[in-house]
């Protein structure tokens, strides 16, 4: 099964602010999360969101959704380099 990766908008626009370095990470962490969300990341405990670091300087927070389509909507994108 493979998930597809969406960005809202406020996601969207930070993907687009990250460095070169950055945005190539965050394509290898797209992939995980297509494969495997459950395990591309740590559950953020008490908020029903995960993260994920990607690159040197990158997080990623993000909300796994299976009910019609499997999909992972990326919430938050950081790169603190």
């Amino acid at each position: 099964m493979s998930y597809e990766v969406r960005y809202p908008t406020r996601a969207a626009e930070q993907k687009e602010t990250l460095p070169p370095e950055g945005q190539q990470a965050l394509a290898g962490l797209e992939k995980k999360l297509g494969n495997d969300p459950w395990n591309a990341g740590r559950a953020d405990k008490g908020s029903g969101s995960w993260r994920a670091g990607f690159g040197r300087f990158g997080d990623a927070q993000y909300v796994i959704g299976e009910r019609d389509v499997v999909r992972v909507t990326m919430l938050f994108i950081t790169w603190v380099g």
